[in-house]
């Protein structure tokens, strides 16, 4: 995701998502993100919420 654009540091994200408490509700998918996205945004993707 780094290297196509949509985040800005995959490690920053990876915090993020833990730190938030989000690490457990990941959900097995075919995602579709757009360049420049926010943490919050991935989030919410990558969640279903």
């Amino acid at each position: 995701m780094e290297k196509l654009g949509v985040v800005d540091d995959w490690k920053k994200l990876n915090n993020y998502i833990v730190r938030n408490g989000y690490a457990l509700r990941i959900q097995i998918g075919t995602f579709t993100f757009e360049k420049g996205m926010s943490y919050s945004e991935v989030t919410r993707i990558v969640t279903g919420r």
